[in-house]
């Protein structure tokens, strides 16, 4: 090994000089300068001397030092021969912490550097242990304590609504046990809160506690926010608890989701909010210093957010010895959770739950008499589902002669007998309408489009009188709305004609509905009207519905995994658990005996899992570990291996790797500072990349109506039966762009360019689009343009700035910027090819991963004709019958050149290589302007990263001037290809 020593003697009687004794310098050499790589100091040297000597040794040294330094060949030299042996630990983190600032010493100094080199230093600080100091910052306040007990006692003594309330909220079960909560709160850090359906825990226990505070003259000192896993909860429940209280939210109660807040007073208050707003919280204030109590609600339902929050609250805990922690759980695997935290409590409380009478499939074709159509369909193959069937189900369903007839066994032996089949879910509802007693009936199934066609199904029987179903019942995919003006927004039921004998409130509930919609659930019905809700597992454990009755249960549920090994997401209907089961069971008996109807037989339920599976264990990590780093918890792997459940390391790795790809980490896995804005936006990190490239390119709007889009849902609706109208309309839209991305932000532009309301809800209609949908998109557009503006890369908080829209109406340029972002999701297409017999087109695509692909069906690409550039790059992939790519855009070549993560050049230099399958051949002066080019836009990035900034399109800069150069060269090519397809088309045309 080579290493640069000195050899001087003028330099040692220097040293002697000094008084530091005799020291070994090891230099470094890169090219023409000198700089000092390491210091091996012989002799012992308290702190203070070393670093006079460092300083003594920089200032001497100059970086052009001809003839002083000889060359030798040290093979058996160690690197790790420096006096860090004799620096204390604390010196010696220090000395790091230094190296990690100096890497971006170049960056001038800015709010924006100093916090990102906190953030570098924090999580290397985290990785080596080192505790933060972390108080609580609620102060006692004499006035406002007594202001609070003075109210509160006045309500206790004097409001007959508050005593009225009182008795009711005594009537749970968990009311017996409120001295001993309150007892174990104060003598524990964390406490486990396992109650059975209808305990009250959920409403009760952050009462319990603000009130213990207020009547002992401490309401000042007391803040707690309790998190649910859905939006609909978190309002829900903080609208019943003020109730409870006679007020509004607003006062003591409040409530916090994205895009919808009520606050309540700062201290001595109690704030509902979603997992997700709760880690943002955390991102600004890592010890939660204003929070005294945090309760944790539905932490059996296992989902990331929650499990990620137990562990980031217990890395907490040391260090805010005064915080309390109340987790909430169903009464399944309390003790897991116990164990976790250190062996805590548990308190155990009672549900008051009637009697629930259990039917299964056996059951219900007996009762309704159903009988299946027997369709010709190809015998099933024998798969492991199949063989479960046969040597599990039909055992069992044999064991049944006795009991039922032949009709029934003959059904029950079909190997899709226990498929979802709606038509039996209609004959079952109609059935409990005219045998059973009073009392809404909730339906649990998989997912929007089975909840769809089932209100379709419903609304169009002859049986029933519908009640308050909207207009577009079952024809919007993504949601049912009220077809009014203002009251659009209110939900108002409104009754129809019908027969009074038979009357009905049909009601979709789904997480993606506003939760202004999701609020009619609760509602009592108008006298004489049967409400029947038709519910995804969000009805599951999150919301209590009183009036239910009878529950029909479809035994499946729609679950996102991630396949590691294929490394692709998976979207599909899978049984639920026994833990689920039981959970829908409990939904039934609030008020009266209940029924609960399973669309499966009692052998099946056999073969369920005991648990759900763990979310964190099915899921891609990249948003988590950037919020890993962003709280500055130290390394990834080491927290990781700190949840409840940890990950599978190759899902980690895969993560890790596409976050460098990204540039989002660097090698050492630090956050880089496009990676510290991603971390700070609430976004994938694709998105968050594309909305910040958005802004240097000057195209924010069109970019962040994309971006809301593709983080929430699109604003196009699929009626049954109107695939193509919907497609036709998708390509009027597209202005022949092949691009779905720009079909959704050119979507958006026209609907907000439409003044009058009742014009706006036409255009909606005519165009397949929903009015409520956009309203939540422009919301969300709202807060990132705020996010930008916060972070400084726009002017203003306005999405519409001039100044910030120079190139929003260059579609060119926004396919380019939509490229920077989703790379590395890019698909290559094969050839069009169109079959014979039945003349579908059919575009074959391939990604170098997964070999043949498919467009989605929803894709306005899957019909194209021809493609003037074969590259696409898509927002996600998902398989089910296939994999599907979702959400396409035609790129041209430039845009990958410029943006992929790195590029490869040809030692001919006539090759320019993104990747193994992506390579294009150009003249090798061509290449080398490439070159250069993608160097120079690759340092202004960078730069405008690191020095957040806008970027005045009008001004002739050195910076601004490579970014147009940038944008003249992609749209240049991008007009190139349109026209020689356009002359291929007219030439064809001509020929016919």
């Amino acid at each position: 090994m080579k290493r640069w020593v000195t050899d001087l003697k003028e330099f040692r009687s220097v040293i002697i000089s000094k008084r530091l004794d005799f020291v070994d310098l090891v230099l470094g050499a890169n090219s023409h300068t000198l700089s000092i790589n390491l210091i091996s100091v012989k002799v012992g040297l308290d702190s203070e001397k070393q670093k006079e000597l460092r300083q003594f040794l920089r200032s001497y040294i100059p970086n052009e030092k001809q003839g002083v330094i000889q060359e030798h060949e040290y093979d058996d030299y160690e690197d790790d021969v420096s006096s860090d042996d004799e620096l204390t630990e604390e010196e010696k983190n220090r000395e790091h912490e230094k190296v990690l600032e100096d890497k971006y010493q170049h960056i001038p100094d800015s709010v924006f550097k100093r916090k990102f080199l906190q953030n570098i230093v924090g999580n290397f600080r985290a990785s080596k242990g080192i505790p933060r100091d972390i108080p609580c910052a609620l102060e006692r306040n004499a006035t406002l304590d007594f202001n609070l007990k003075t109210k509160l006692t006045d309500q206790m003594q004097n409001s007959p609504g508050y005593k009225r309330m009182m008795q009711v909220r005594s009537q749970l079960p968990v009311f017996e046990s409120k001295d001993y909560i309150l007892d174990m709160i104060k003598e524990n850090q964390v406490v486990v809160i396992s109650g059975e359906t209808g305990s009250g825990k959920t409403t009760q226990v952050a009462q319990y506690i603000l009130d213990d505070f207020i009547l002992n003259n401490r309401g000042s000192v007391c803040h707690i926010v309790c998190t649910q896993p859905r939006r609909i909860s978190a309002v829900s429940v903080a609208q019943r608890v003020a109730d409870e209280r006679g007020e509004r939210c607003g006062e003591s109660v409040g409530y916090q989701i994205r895009l919808d807040k009520q606050l309540p007073r700062k201290q001595g208050s109690i704030l509902f909010c979603t997992t997700g707003i709760l880690l943002q919280w955390l991102h600004s204030d890592p010890g939660l210093s204003h929070v005294t109590h945090v309760l944790i609600d539905e932490i059996h339902e296992r989902n990331m957010d929650t499990d990620f929050v137990m562990t980031v609250i217990r890395e907490v805990l040391p260090q805010r010895k005064d915080l309390k922690v109340i987790l909430m759980s169903a009464t399944l695997n309390a003790e897991q959770f116990a164990d976790y935290f250190y062996k805590c409590p548990i308190i155990t409380v009672p549900g008051k739950l009637y009697p629930v009478e259990k039917y299964y499939l056996e059951d219900i074709i007996s009762m309704t008499g159903y009988v299946k159509m027997k369709q010709r369909k190809p015998r099933p193959r024998q798969d492991a589902s199949y063989n479960q069937f046969s040597d599990m189900i039909v055992p069992y369903v044999l064991s049944l002669r006795h009991k039922f007839g032949e009709v029934v066994i003959d059904q029950l032996l079909q190997p899709d007998s226990e498929a979802l089949n709606l038509e039996l879910y209609q004959e079952l509802i109609e059935h409990i309408c005219e045998n059973e007693g009073p009392g809404a009936i909730l339906v649990f199934l998989p997912g929007w489009d089975q909840i769809s066609n089932l209100c379709r199904m419903l609304s169009s029987s002859s049986f029933f009188s519908i009640i308050g179903v909207p207009k577009q019942a079952s024809e919007d995919r993504d949601e049912l709305e009220f077809e009014n003006d203002e009251e659009a927004e209110k939900r108002e039921i409104k009754i129809l004609t019908g027969n009074k004998d038979r009357q009905f409130l049909i009601l979709p509930l789904h997480s993606k509905m506003p939760t202004v919609n999701q609020s009619q659930v609760f509602d009592p019905p108008p006298p004489g009207v049967r409400k029947i809700i038709i519910s995804t597992n969000i009805a599951e454990t999150s919301i209590t519905i009183n009036d239910v009755v009878y529950i029909i249960d479809s035994g499946k549920m729609k679950v996102k995994s991630y396949d590691a090994e294929k490394n692709v997401s998976v979207l599909q209907d899978q049984w639920v658990s026994k833990a689920n089961a039981v959970q829908r069971r409990g939904r039934a008996g609030r008020v009266q005996r209940g029924k609960c109807y399973h669309m499966y037989t009692k052998a099946r339920e056999r073969l369920f899992d005991d648990f759900p599976t763990p979310e964190i264990l099915r899921t891609r990590l990249e948003e988590l570990i950037l919020t890993i780093k962003l709280l500055e918890l130290g390394k990834v792997a080491t927290i990781l291996n700190r949840i409840m459940d940890s990950p599978n390391p190759k899902t980690v790795n895969l993560s890790l790797k596409l976050l460098e790809t990204l540039r989002a980490l660097d090698g050492d896995e630090n956050l880089t500072p496009l990676g510290f804005h991603l971390a700070k936006l609430p976004l994938e990190p694709h998105i968050a990349k594309m909305i910040i490239l958005g802004a240097i390119f000057s195209c924010v709007d069109p970019i962040l109506s994309l971006a809301a889009c593709l983080s929430f849902k699109e604003p196009f609706f699929m009626p049954l039966g109107q695939d193509k109208e919907v497609m036709a309309k998708k390509i009027i839209i597209s202005k022949g762009n092949k691009s779905d991305h720009l079909v959704l932000a050119e979507a958006f532009r026209l609907w907000e360019e439409v003044k009058n309301k009742k014009e706006a809800r036409k255009f909606c209609w005519d165009n397949f689009l929903s009015m409520a949908t956009f309203r939540d998109l422009r919301k969300l557009k709202i807060e990132f343009a705020e996010y930008l503006h916060e972070m400084g890369f726009l002017k203003s908080k306005n999405s519409k700035d001039e100044s910030a829209n120079t190139n929003s109406k260059n579609f060119s340029v926004l396919k380019a910027v939509i490229c920077a972002g989703l790379y590395p999701n890019v698909a290559i297409v094969e050839r069009v090819q169109r079959f014979t017999l039945s003349g579908k087109l059919e575009v074959v695509v391939r990604t170098p991963e997964d070999g043949n692909v498919k467009l989605h069906r929803s894709s306005i690409n899957e019909s194209q004709l021809s493609f003037e550039s074969p590259y696409l790059v898509y927002h996600s992939k998902m398989k089910s019958s296939h994999i599907f790519l979702h959400d396409a855009t035609m790129v041209s070549s430039l845009p990958l050149i410029l943006f992929s993560h790195k590029v490869y050049y040809d030692p001919t230099g006539k090759v320019i290589r993104v990747n193994d399958d992506i390579a294009f051949h150009c003249a090798k002066d061509l290449a080398t302007l490439v070159q250069e080019l993608r160097q120079e836009v690759q340092k202004v990035l960078d730069t405008l990263v690191m020095e957040p900034g806008t970027v005045d399109w009008a001004s002739n800069d050195q910076k601004t001037k490579i970014l147009r150069a940038a944008a003249e060269l992609i749209t240049s090519e991008d007009t190139t290809q349109q026209k020689t397809e356009n002359d291929v088309k007219e030439g064809a045309k001509k020929r016919k």
